[in-house]
């Protein structure tokens, strides 16, 4: 299972680790504007997500 995380302020790492101790068989990606495609995810948990990325969650199974 893949999670796509973004968080307006950049604090992700919180989450990550969280992630990684309750659902270790998760994969965490987290989206940062401008670096482009990134991979299909299954999942995505969003704070303020940017417009532009709204277009990318179309294949998400999903969206926190």
């Amino acid at each position: 299972m893949r999670i796509l995380l973004y968080r307006a302020d950049g604090n992700t790492a919180p989450w990550i680790k969280d992630f990684a101790e309750f659902m270790p068989e998760a994969e965490v990606v987290v989206w940062r504007e401008g670096i482009g495609e990134f991979p299909a995810c299954d999942y995505a948990v969003l704070w303020t997500p940017p417009q532009s990325m709204l277009a990318d969650l179309a294949r998400v199974k999903a969206i926190f």
